[in-house]
């Protein structure tokens, strides 16, 4: 008798530990693009999308459901092992920073290097993340779930798994964008994409010196839909609180907060005076006064976050960021 509970205790350990631990990952894995794999928005990544799930037209975001989403980012100038090499290599922890790891797998993905891991936090939440790359690119996508949504873990592993990258595909940005803008005689021109936003510098090019603050940028960035003008006003009072609380300013103040209209459109506009932290040639911390100019409009389809930022002390580049986004529209969704 003894003997029969000794096996039902282990069959049934077993079977816990399986539930606990989560489908089996192999340790090489290699997908050929299929008709039911979906391009994702301005990226180089193909997946098959469960029919439940939505892709957020214009997003990096796909929808499980109203309070849950996974991001996807796509890096395609960093280098894969400065981010994650040192986690690599260091192994499984039991917990770290108020998460206890329940899964972490390395294996090779499409030829590359990759990790997929999930973790419980402190307020029984969890957090898959999946990252793979090389020494061009670094993708890392990741889901944040409560314990009602775990039974929908296994379908993102599988739409994860389900990946296709094509390296070399070259990306039609212009084509793309979900916006319309003149930057006029102003010498803005197109930078690069990173994430959701586009970047535009002075004749197109990043600081020669690569040193951000020394460059003015505007970003033009998208927003999930925004329903209403309270949507549009509320989300001004986070990106402020957000801004102030940035440990890349020392100083953000705001010293205009008005209504627009751009093209018929309700818009919120923040001007702030920051104080960027920077280095010097020797490696001293400075700190860089300049104008932060905020613009977040929005219609039914999408919102549209407007930055222009400069690294010093230039009322006229303030103005002529005023003038370049009264130009801005909307595009529809498809």
């Amino acid at each position: 008798m003894e003997k029969l509970k000794a096996i039902f205790l282990i069959v049934l350990f077993s079977i816990c530990l399986t539930n606990c631990l989560g489908q089996e990952i192999p340790d090489k894995i290699n997908n050929q693009k299929t008709s039911k794999h979906v391009s994702i928005y301005n990226t180089r990544l193909h997946m098959i999308i469960p029919e439940d799930f939505q892709l957020v037209p214009y997003t990096h975001l796909i929808k499980i459901n109203d309070r849950t989403f996974i991001e996807i980012y796509e890096t395609p100038d960093a280098d894969f092992y400065s981010y994650t090499i040192k986690n690599l290599k260091k192994g499984k922890p039991s917990k770290t920073e108020g998460y206890i790891w329940k899964k972490w797998n390395e294996f090779e993905f499409n030829g590359y290097d990759a990790l997929l891991t999930i973790m419980e936090t402190d307020d029984n939440r969890y957090k898959l993340s999946f990252l793979f790359g090389d020494n061009d690119f670094d993708v890392y996508i990741y889901a944040i779930y409560s314990e009602d949504e775990v039974k929908e873990e296994s379908k993102i592993i599988d739409m994860l798994l389900s990946i296709c990258y094509d390296k070399d595909a070259i990306i039609d940005y212009e084509k793309n964008k979900f916006f319309e803008i003149d930057f006029l005689s102003s010498g803005y021109k197109f930078y690069k994409v990173s994430q959701n936003d586009y970047i535009y510098s002075k004749d197109g090019f990043g600081n020669p010196e690569n040193v951000h603050y020394k460059n003015n940028k505007i970003f033009v960035s998208h927003l999930s839909s925004i329903k209403s003008k309270s949507d549009i006003v509320n989300y001004s009072k986070k990106e402020i609180d957000m801004y102030k609380n940035n440990g890349a300013f020392k100083n953000f103040t705001v010293i205009k907060n008005e209504d627009l209209t751009i093209n018929g459109v309700f818009a919120k506009a923040v001007t702030a005076k920051i104080s960027t932290i920077g280095y010097d040639s020797n490696g001293e911390q400075v700190f860089y006064p300049g104008y932060e100019y905020l613009v977040i409009t929005g219609n039914e389809d999408m919102g549209v976050v407007f930055t222009g930022r400069t690294f010093s002390d230039d009322k006229e580049e303030l103005q002529i960021f005023e003038e370049i986004v009264k130009t801005l529209k909307i595009k529809k969704s498809n």
